[in-house]
C-alpha cells in the first residue's frame, strides 16, 4: 500500500463488506434458471426506455478512484477463492442447455473450458461429446470442488488452476473447441484481447455472458462501478455487461466468423412470483480449419 491511509481504507471496506454479508437473509429460493418466458426484442431499451435505463445507470455515479480499480483487480483471484468457498457448487446450476444452444459440441474432439468454476458444464461436456476436456479456472477452491465431482473422469478430463490473463493456456495449439461461459465478463476489459489471443490457433470459440443493460447491471449502487458497464459485487467479484459490437471487436481481428446476438429472457422465482428481465450474449466464432503446415 502507497500509505497508511490507503491501507486503513482497505481494512474499512473488508470490515463493511463482511458485516453487509453477515447480516443478509435469504428470501425463498434462488430465482430459477430456467426460461420461464421469453421476452420480445422489441422490448429491448430504446426510445423511452432507454431514456430509462440511461437514467438508472447516470445514479450509479462515477467510477471508483484508480487505487480501488487497482485493489480488485489484485484481488480478484482471493474474491473468487472466497466465493467458491462460501457457495461450494450450490450457486450455479449444471448447463444442460448447452447442447441444444452449441450444437458444434457434439463434433468437438478436444474441448478447452476457460472458467470452468466448479465443473457446471462439465456433465454435459463428457455426455453429449466423446471430447477430451480441459478444465482452467483461477480459483483453486473452484478447481478441488470440480476434482471432487463423482462425473469427473481423469481419462478423459484435465483440469488445473490457471490465470487467463497472465497464464501460458498450455494447450491452446491443438483445439477443436473453446468454451468462454460466463468468464470473460470477470475480466477487466482492457485485458479482454489479450485472453482473446490465447485461443486464434482453435477452430471455434463458444461464448455465453452478462448482456448490456442486463437487470441486474441496473442494480448496482453508487460505489461499485469499476469503468463503463463494468463493476464490482459485495463479495468483491468483478461482472462486465457486453455489446453485440463488444464480442465481435474481441475475434474477428483474429480471423474469426460469426456475430454476436443477444438472448432476452425473463426469470421467474417460483417462491414470490417476482420477474427479472435478463439479458445475455451469445456467439459461435469460428474458422475453417488450415492445412498442416500452414498458418491462421
Amino acid at each position: 500500500f502507497h500509505t497508511m491511509t490507503e491501507e486503513l481504507e482497505v481494512l474499512a471496506c473488508h470490515y463493511e463488506a463482511t458485516t453487509r454479508r453477515r447480516r443478509k437473509t435469504r428470501e425463498g429460493p434462488p430465482l430459477s434458471l430456467e426460461e420461464d418466458g421469453v421476452w420480445a426484442c422489441d422490448e429491448a431499451p430504446n426510445g423511452e426506455r432507454l431514456a430509462e435505463v440511461l437514467e438508472l445507470l447516470s445514479k450509479q455515479g462515477p467510477p471508483l478512484k484508480p487505487f480501488w480499480i487497482r485493489y480488485h483487480e489484485t484481488t480478484a483471484g482471493r474474491s473468487w477463492n472466497d466465493f467458491y468457498k462460501r457457495n461450494e457448487d450450490r450457486f450455479f446450476k449444471d448447463r444442460h442447455y448447452l447442447d441444444v444452444e452449441f450444437p458444434l459440441l457434439r463434433r468437438a474432439t478436444r474441448i478447452l473450458e476457460l472458467g470452468c468454476g466448479c465443473g457446471n458444464a462439465l456433465p454435459l461436456l463428457l455426455s453429449a461429446t466423446g471430447a477430451d476436456v480441459t478444465c482452467l479456472d483461477f480459483s483453486a477452491k473452484a478447481i478441488e470442488l470440480l476434482l471432487k465431482r463423482p462425473d469427473f473422469d481423469p481419462t478423459r478430463c484435465d483440469a488445473r488452476v490457471c490465470d487467463v490473463v497472465k497464464d501460458d493456456l498450455g494447450c491452446a495449439d491443438a483445439l477443436d473447441v473453446v468454451t468462454c461461459f460466463f468468464v470473460l465478463s470477470a475480466l477487466s476489459p482492457d485485458t479482454m484481447p489479450a485472453v482473446a489471443r490465447k485461443l486464434q490457433n482453435a477452430t471455434a470459440v463458444l461464448v455465453r455472458d452478462y448482456g448490456r443493460y442486463d437487470e441486474a447491471q441496473l442494480r448496482y449502487a453508487k460505489g461499485r462501478k469499476l469503468a463503463d458497464h463494468f463493476y464490482v459485487k459485495h463479495d468483491g467479484t468483478r461482472c462486465y455487461y457486453f455489446d453485440l459490437a463488444d464480442l465481435d471487436a474481441l475475434f474477428h481481428p483474429l480471423g474469426f466468423s460469426g456475430s454476436a446476438k443477444f438472448l432476452h429472457q425473463l426469470h421467474r422465482n417460483r417462491a414470490t412470483g417476482n420477474t427479472r428481465r435478463r439479458v445475455f450474449v451469445q456467439a459461435v466464432y469460428s474458422k475453417k480449419k488450415q492445412p498442416p503446415g500452414s498458418s491462421l
